[in-house]
């Protein structure tokens, strides 16, 4: 085998290991930076998102943790898409985010119904005629509420829809006669617009046949008195929907960065500081809106015995791996060809440039001499093309090149040697 060929093999076993050890490291060992998509500063996933901002730097030194708050659910899904965040709070929206996978559920995110007293209000198909608020643009509560309404066969004109923030609902609640909330049960945002006395809960009457013909959603009642005041509110049961609060990200993620995301999640800690009873290992797992994560598969079943979701992380990796290797060889290969046949086209042209020069001097040619010794020269460069070519220093289309100018070269010695002898 040539030096070269030595080198070349070389160098892509190199390759391949060096691509081997990075997947392998990246996959055990945790990045220096995670980012965590929240969502506004004054709602529960910020909260959490803080607790758990703390947890997860404390137990793993080095690390830092980043917030980024967004108001909308879309905005999310974008920039988990495009890697800008690692992991974000979520709203399990049936119609979208098919392509993310779950972490963990947090809590039930409670559909809730608010309405200014004094209006007649009393259910959903009262809001005909009246301006509501139907959450961010983008935002999950924007989604489900333009469902509800759909089911309702309620078509708001544009002046009768607002899409106020958490922090405008309560600036601007002279400016609306209903708004509608997805949020934990105790949000604040609820109890700040039922303590003014100005507003009031109503039921959603017709969840279960909403639930029933709209997939990801459940029944959930708020109970009598569950926001307290006097006289308690709600005064009495509710009848709504709920979905799922939950931790999402794409399957890209390494395993190592959710494992540890949910070890935090998980110790106890959220759930009895900020008061989540929902927010318990079994729970966590149960009825996800989204496949889920391997590293979450990984966590869940860490007490079972093999073959657990490790196996599948390895095999992921292992196969990530050769993809990226293949690749790299590919790669290398193309630029080290590339170079050898610039190379070899390089040393043609060296050669045919010997023989242009050959063909230039020769019709000048006077004596049997000068042919003698312009046809040795011409043999000789022949001789060692040929042999340059035999041993695979040149390429096929290089050498036929030389090899027709070679043989002009030859005729026109010929041509020179026989006017010469006449």
């Amino acid at each position: 085998m040539k030096l070269k060929s030595i080198i070349a093999t070389a160098f892509f076993i190199f390759l391949f290991f060096l691509t081997v050890y990075f997947y392998v490291t990246r996959s055990t060992k945790l990045p220096s930076t995670i980012t965590i998509g929240t969502g506004s500063p004054f709602g529960n996933y910020h909260r959490i998102g803080l607790k758990l901002k703390t947890l997860l730097e404390k137990s793993n030194a080095g690390l830092k943790v980043n917030l980024v708050t967004s108001k909308s659910l879309l905005e999310k899904l974008t920039l988990l898409k495009n890697k800008k965040i690692d992991i974000a709070f979520f709203q399990s929206a049936p119609s979208i985010g098919r392509e993310l996978n779950s972490i963990a559920n947090i809590y039930s995110e409670v559909f809730h119904v608010i309405v200014r007293k004094g209006l007649n209000i009393n259910n959903i198909h009262d809001l005909k005629n009246k301006r509501v608020s139907i959450g961010t643009k983008g935002s999950g509560t924007e989604l489900i509420s333009k469902e509800i309404l759909k089911y309702y066969d309620i078509k708001l004109q544009p002046n009768q829809i607002r899409q106020d923030s958490f922090k405008e609902l309560i600036e601007n609640k002279d400016k609306w006669d209903a708004c509608f909330i997805v949020a934990g049960v105790g949000s604040q945002i609820i109890k700040e617009l039922l303590k003014t006395g100005q507003h009031q809960l109503i039921p959603f009457e017709a969840a279960e046949g909403f639930s029933y013909q709209n997939y990801g959603y459940y029944l959930f009642t708020l109970p009598k008195g569950v926001y307290g005041g006097d006289p308690l509110t709600p005064a009495v049961d509710i009848k709504t929907l709920a979905v799922k609060a939950c931790l999402v990200t794409i399957p890209e993620t390494p395993g190592v960065v959710v494992k540890a995301v949910l070890s935090s999640l998980l110790d106890g800690e959220i759930r009895q500081t900020l008061n989540i009873k929902e927010l318990t290992e079994e729970q966590a797992q149960k009825d996800i809106s989204y496949p889920p994560h391997f590293g979450a598969e990984s966590y869940f079943n860490r007490f079972k015995p093999p073959i657990s979701a490790d196996t599948v992380e390895a095999w992921n990796g292992i196969r990530e791996s050769i993809a990226f290797a293949i690749i790299c060889i590919y790669m290398g290969a193309a630029f080290v060809l590339r170079i050898i046949r610039q190379k070899k086209k390089d040393t043609v042209d060296h050669y045919l440039k010997k023989m242009n020069d050959i063909l230039v001097v020769v019709k000048d040619f006077t004596s049997r001499k000068e042919i003698d010794e312009v046809y040795n020269k011409w043999l000789q460069i022949h001789t060692e093309v040929v042999d340059r070519f035999t041993n695979e220093e040149l390429a096929d289309k290089y050498f036929n090149e030389f090899l027709r100018q070679s043989e002009i070269v030859q005729t026109a010695i010929n041509e020179k040697s026989k006017q010469l002898v006449t």
